[in-house]
Parts: C-alpha cells; sequence; structure tokens
C-alpha cells in the first residue's frame, strides 16, 4: 500500500498524513506542484520531525508519478459512490487523495482503477484529507479494536459514542 497526494495545497495536512505515514510504514507519493513551499514551517512542525522515517517520492507531475508507480491506483473520493468499508483493497494499492480545494480533474479520476468514498452525514461535503487518510488505512490495516481507558479500569470496554466524554486516554490495537 501506498499513499499519493495530488497537488496538495496545505502544508499542514501533508505534515500530518507524512506523519501516520510514518507510523504505519507507508510510503508517499507527492504528485507537484504543491500549494506551498515542501519546507515551510508548518509542514515541519506538523510532521517532518518524522521524515527520516517516511519513504517519500516527489514526482514533477501526473504523467511522472504514473510512469513509475506500479500497481491498482485506489482514489478517495467524496463523489464515489463505492464505499469504503466494502472495498478489498491489495498489497500493491496506491490511495490517491486530490487536492483539498478540487479533489482531482477528469483525466485522473478516468486513470484510476477504482474510487471509494466514507459515508458521512448528508449535506457535508467532504472529510479533512488527513482524516480521510487516517480511516481509510484504519479500514486497509483491519485496526478494528479500539479500548477506552476510564479511572475505573472495571469500567474498560469497546469504545461507544457515550464514552467519548468519560475518556482518560485511547489504546488502539492491531487485529
Amino acid at each position: 500500500m501506498r499513499i499519493a497526494l495530488y497537488q496538495p495545497e496545505i502544508a499542514g495536512n501533508v505534515g500530518a498524513i507524512l506523519r501516520l505515514s510514518a507510523c504505519l510504514g507507508v510510503p508517499v507519493d507527492i504528485i507537484d506542484p504543491c500549494g506551498f513551499a515542501f519546507s515551510d514551517k508548518k509542514l515541519r512542525r506538523s510532521g517532518m520531525d518524522y521524515a527520516d522515517q517516511v519513504d517519500i517520492m516527489r514526482h514533477a507531475d501526473w504523467a511522472a508519478f504514473r510512469s513509475v508507480v506500479p500497481g491498482r491506483l485506489v482514489l478517495m473520493s467524496s463523489k464515489a459512490t463505492d464505499l469504503i468499508g466494502s472495498f478489498q483493497f491489495a498489497p500493491g494499492d496506491t490511495l490517491l487523495m486530490g487536492q483539498e480545494s478540487a479533489g482531482v480533474p477528469d483525466d485522473v479520476r478516468a486513470s484510476c482503477d477504482a474510487a471509494v468514498r466514507i459515508p458521512m452525514a448528508p449535506g457535508l461535503r467532504s472529510f479533512n484529507i488527513a482524516v480521510a487518510t487516517g480511516i481509510e488505512e484504519h479500514a486497509n490495516y483491519g485496526l478494528d479494536f479500539i479500548e477506552v481507558s476510564h479511572t475505573d479500569e472495571s469500567k474498560r470496554s469497546p469504545i461507544r459514542a457515550e464514552d467519548t466524554a468519560t475518556c482518560e486516554s485511547l489504546t488502539v490495537s492491531r487485529a
């Protein structure tokens, strides 16, 4: 699995995705041009302290990216009809995240092998791309058990909406 960012515009989002990728050991492709200077302070602050831990590949443009990245290309899109929970990811897949303001152009969308979306409440436009990337990695890696630590250890249980007000910390365990 790889993560590809198509012409990202917000340094903080890229930094958060790089940090996520470092923690999960997932390579990241950045398809230029970016909407910020790659050495931007916000990028460094939000993720680049993990830069040595991330396999980052920069590409001059879409054509350069497509010429070197193998496997299926799976677009994460709020316009997709297939839901992420019913999609079967494969080890060689690359998850493509579009620009924060515009997604991807039609020719890029057409060249993808699949497109998936995360279900959300009606009337809302989209998730933040860093959040969506984290949700996708959760779905792909099978991180399906989140446990809540309460002050009273006898109340430890899988997380539920009513538990969130009493959480002191979250422990994530891989399935």
